[in-house]
């Protein structure tokens, strides 16, 4: 297991990347490989592991980033790409929005297409799982220069969008459908609950798709401070979570050999939401933390709750290192933060507190 220090200036560094003015050359990723190495001969250089490693990550997905991007302006603004949609879609006044994965640039493949990904504009729907062949104009995605104003370029790219395609309607297209269960499931429920008052909170809580709510609805609910219970978060899959783990414990009496199942059935149900909820950041996030708890519940291990909030920062910031640009990673964190505190200091000063003992 790493140590408390290891997680400490691994999340640190990783988080501080975000800020960084340039990104670092390939060269520094080398030197710190070379020093992750060393410190598994020398001991005074293994305080040095958190930071080497957390360095190696963010360099090296950094630059691949910077070249792909780089290679996505330097296109042109009339290019053709291929690409594949990984988001249902969002309708406003000029048609269509879907975030892509572009798998091709002009007609050369992209290396890593999952590490970038672009907003498509279009005056035609498409459907989750499609992939698409067309003519657009990329353009960046600009932020607001008022720094009290909403940052729109940092909220993309914390969650991968570097730019904006906007498709040429004086050219042809070509969509191929693909077979995807969420996209059936979401269109499916899009008729079937077309005839309910409250159709628009059901699809905000189950696919995390916000636009069917009017405004006079969204109105109350900021004014009633519950608009946030409409986007899925942490909340919502630690829910998840907890309704499989009591459905689980339903199942475990038949037999005491299964033993684990109210932890199986927790997770797989926080899973399924997840991926129901299309694997937004805040339910990745609560989905890391159920994993690590099972886990260590199923090892019979102590775990500080220190630590355990720790590990689950720098296991989120491993998956998606820039995630720290976002809001949300800090509103979370920090709620989850103060609960901590408050919760330690509520204890005696003596007690030692563990968020998982030994039955």
């Amino acid at each position: 297991m790493f140590n408390t220090w290891f997680l400490i200036s691994f999340a640190a560094t990783v988080v501080s990347a975000s800020f960084w003015p340039v990104m670092p050359h390939w060269v520094w990723a080398s030197l710190m490989l070379l020093l992750l190495l060393a410190s598994t001969k020398y001991s005074v250089f293994r305080s040095a592991r958190g930071l080497a490693t957390a360095l190696i990550l963010v360099i090296c997905l950094g630059n691949v980033i910077e070249i792909q991007t780089s290679r996505l302006f330097q296109s042109g603004q009339n290019t053709t790409i291929n690409a594949s949609v990984v988001s249902l879609f969002s309708e406003n006044s000029h048609g269509f929005e879907s975030v892509i994965v572009a798998r091709s640039i002009g007609g050369e493949k992209l290396i890593f297409p999952q590490l970038i990904k672009l907003r498509l504009f279009t005056p035609f729907k498409l459907t989750l799982g499609d992939d698409v062949n067309l003519s657009v104009y990329i353009k960046p995605v600009w932020g607001k220069l008022n720094e009290a104003g909403f940052d729109l370029e940092k909220y993309l790219f914390s969650a991968g969008v570097v730019a904006n395609a906007i498709y040429r309607s004086d050219t042809q297209y070509r969509i191929h459908t693909n077979s995807n269960l969420r996209s059936y499931w979401f269109e499916n429920s899009l008729e079937r609950l077309s005839q309910l008052a409250n159709q628009d909170l059901i699809m905000a809580l189950s696919f995390g798709y916000r636009d069917l709510i009017h405004s006079q609805r969204w109105d109350l609910l900021k004014s009633s401070g519950l608009i946030h219970l409409m986007a899925i978060s942490g909340l919502h899959n630690g829910i998840a979570f907890g309704i499989g783990y009591q459905v689980g414990k339903v199942f475990r009496l038949l037999s005491f050999s299964l033993l684990w199942l109210p932890t199986i059935f927790g997770v797989g149900l926080a899973y399924f939401y997840s991926w129901f909820a299309g694997f937004t950041l805040p339910t990745l996030r609560a989905l890391v933390m159920c994993i690590i708890a099972s886990y260590f519940l199923w090892r019979g291990q102590n775990i500080s709750l220190f630590r355990y909030v720790a590990l689950s920062l720098c296991v989120v910031l491993l998956i998606w290192p820039f995630s720290a640009l976002s809001s949300s990673f800090w509103l979370s964190f920090g709620a989850l933060g103060a609960v901590l505190y408050i919760a330690l200091n509520s204890q005696s000063s003596d007690s030692n507190s563990t968020f998982i003992d030994r039955a």
